[in-house]
């Protein structure tokens, strides 16, 4: 799936802020995704509702990637990953109702 990141357009906007930037997140993440949700484990799972067994694995998070993109044809949400100024994966947000 990676390999194809480069062959597809982004989609949505990119949003550049001094030291930030937001965009859609992207097959190509996974591994800083699962890296840094794996290390922000005991911080998330009191907000979040409890974790499937498979939450850190590639398909969980093709999963995630195909239901972000029907929020965003809906037009009900807009996820997006936020990079530091070294392009580090730094976290995500979800703007919605």
């Amino acid at each position: 799936m990676a390999l194809l990141d480069w062959m597809s357009e982004p989609v949505g906007p990119v949003v550049r802020g001094q030291g930030v930037m937001l965009r859609s997140p992207r097959a190509s993440d996974y591994a800083a995704w699962s890296a840094l949700r794996d290390l922000s484990r005991a911080h998330l799972q009191p907000w979040e509702p409890a974790w499937p067994e498979d939450d850190l694995t590639r398909v969980a998070f093709r999963r995630r990637l195909s239901i972000y993109e029907r929020e965003r044809e809906l037009g009900n949400a807009w996820p997006f990953f936020i990079f530091d100024h070294q392009d580090r994966l730094a976290g995500g947000i979800t703007l919605s109702n």
